[in-house]
């Protein structure tokens, strides 16, 4: 055989009854085996590594030093054409290089129920740290369903002498010097491999027809509105096909990006002619008047009045048609209870938060009846809008059904 280190691993714990008897069933202990190897086949991509249980593989990376090769390996095939190129960022004091991160990660659209996909790399060691783990997830933020975890491969470079090892005998678990610094480096590469994503739209299609994204910015404006069904699904035509657009997750999406926009530019604010006075619970007071920059940048004009009560003077012009004072009233309780169940980064600022919640009260809902120039004037926004794939909960906003879809399923082809 070529040149390289064998492993056999036989009769384990044979001579440790008391360990012997804690094992799991055979194809349980090779997962855990194929686990611990596939993480250092990352680390070390222009290493060939091998797996092989009872004379069958279950690992083979091919060693050619490309981590895009490796993670197919590794991760499965299903996620070969989902994966992207994560750019590489540095943080740099004056001439020295104290953070690199650079690793791919699969779009948003590619998703798994547990983090199996989800690793971490520091100085070539997969480590185990909840900072680092969750940089990667909130860096993703709507773009995925919430109960949902990303897969990438992230691997990051600080200084030996920044990072120690030794915290557990394991050697998984890791403390960071600047582990803030390697957070915010994670998100920024991240972001940056993501945001090349964040315009397609996804398709509905058998699997050999799975990778096939299409430019929603540019197509959702040109699309031609045929109706819709169950009073939830706006049914549009395009060129590639059929598109199936969620009124309330588009609407959801629109509503958030013209709110982000509110707080670089200072929301329209509509003065009411007569103050209304809100009931809301004593939790919701108290988030009122810590937030209350956050709610003036966003156009509305409020204050306490009473332990339960809020006195509203002006609302934000972008929310006018949706009865504001109710959509207000839901978002702090909301908000106050944390019952949103929304995607909201740990450390956003009390506007953002406001804005996801808030768009999402707004939004129209399904069963809503939508008039032809109303579902045109949506699709026609969602279009502009600079994300549009999916809305705050992380569903995608729409679906498109392509023609050659149409066609097997009619047996044209």
């Amino acid at each position: 055989r070529a040149p390289g280190t064998t492993l056999i691993v036989d009769g384990l714990f044979a001579r440790f009854p008391a360990r012997r008897k804690f094992l799991r069933g055979a194809a349980s202990e090779t997962a855990a085996c194929v686990q611990t190897v596939g993480p250092l086949a990352l680390a070390f991509p222009d290493v060939q590594f091998g797996v092989f249980a009872d004379n069958r593989e279950a690992l083979s990376t091919p060693g050619n030093g490309d981590l895009r090769s490796a993670a197919v390996a590794v991760l499965g095939g299903d996620v070969s054409e989902h994966l992207l190129e994560v750019p590489a960022v540095t943080i740099e004091e004056g001439s020295t290089r104290v953070v690199e991160v650079d690793g791919v990660c699969a779009t948003g659209s590619y998703h798994r129920a547990g983090r199996s996909g989800l690793i971490v790399l520091v100085n070539r060691r997969p480590v185990i740290n909840r900072a680092l783990t969750f940089a990667v997830s909130e860096a993703y933020g709507s773009l995925i369903p919430v109960g949902r975890q990303p897969v990438a491969v992230v691997r990051v470079q600080v200084p030996p002498s920044e990072v120690d090892f030794n915290v557990h005998p394991g050697k998984l678990e890791v403390k960071l010097l600047r582990e803030r610094a390697v957070y915010a480096a994670i998100q920024r590469a991240l972001r940056g491999a993501l945001s090349t994503d964040e315009w397609s739209v996804a398709t509905w299609a058998e699997e050999d027809d799975s990778g096939a994204l299409l430019d929603g910015a540019e197509r959702l404006r040109d699309l031609r509105v045929l109706g819709q069904a169950g009073r939830t699904y706006v049914i549009a035509e395009g060129e590639a096909g059929v598109y199936l657009v969620d009124q309330h997750a588009a609407h959801e999406r629109v509503l958030l990006e013209d709110l982000r926009g509110a707080l670089h530019s200072r929301s329209e604010r509509q003065l009411l002619l007569e103050p209304l006075v809100l009931e809301v619970p004593p939790g919701a007071v108290a988030l009122a008047d810590q937030a209350a920059a956050d709610l003036n940048q966003l156009g509305f004009l409020i204050e306490p009045f009473g332990p339960k009560q809020l006195l509203v003077r002006g609302v934000p012009g972008v929310l006018t048609e949706r009865s504001p004072e109710r959509v207000l009233q839901e978002t702090l309780v909301a908000l106050a209870t944390n019952s949103h169940g929304l995607i909201v980064e740990q450390h956003a600022s009390w506007a953002e938060r406001l804005a996801v919640v808030l768009a999402c009260k707004t939004a129209v809902r399904a069963g809503d009846v939508l008039a032809i120039p109303e579902m045109e004037a949506l699709l026609r926004r969602l279009g502009e809008a600079r994300l549009c794939r999916t809305c705050a909960h992380g569903r995608p906003t729409a679906i498109l059904l392509s023609h050659a879809q149409l066609e097997r399923e009619f047996g044209r082809r």
